[in-house]
């Protein structure tokens, strides 16, 4: 039985990655992420009111599978993910796509590390959302990935 949660799908954007998510009040939660990540310039979208908005996030996430990068994340365009959000709201769903798990944790790809080098690039601060978990970094952690950001790049030459 899917529990109904009544809301919105919202779609943070920026430099080609986008995180989709759920949220009773998406103005103040897209406001609180920005502000904790230092991202500016970024572009957003938000659904209409939903009955089913968890649902519906879950089915958005099913069919964006491909692109996931982690937790919400995806590599994607904003125009992308918005298509899918429409083809779903115009052309429905399958109940079975609600009950498709999320594919499972793989090692580091190279779209992950895109994502690291994203985090690192974007952000002035020493609070980083992995994993869809905003975890705080202490200053031997920062400097441990900092050490890593600099290998990214070097591997990426």
């Amino acid at each position: 039985m899917q529990i109904m949660k009544s809301g919105f799908v919202y779609v943070i954007s920026y430099k080609g990655f986008c995180k989709v998510g759920f949220s009773e009040c998406p103005d103040q939660r897209i406001n609180c992420l920005t502000k904790n990540t230092g991202i500016s310039g970024h572009k957003t979208f938000i659904s209409n009111y939903k009955e089913d908005a968890f649902a519906f996030e879950s089915i958005i996430h099913t069919r964006l599978m491909d692109k996931n990068i982690g937790g919400e994340w995806f590599k994607s365009e904003l125009v992308d993910v918005v298509n899918v959000i429409t083809d779903v709201e115009t052309n429905g769903y399958d109940e079975i796509e609600i009950g498709i798990t999320k594919k499972p944790r793989v090692p580091v790809t190279p779209s992950a590390l895109e994502m690291l080098e994203f985090i690192c690039e974007n952000t002035d601060r020493d609070l980083y959302f992995l994993d869809n978990k905003s975890k705080v970094l202490t200053d031997i952690i920062s400097k441990e990935f900092l050490a890593a950001k600099d290998l990214i790049k070097k591997v990426n030459k």
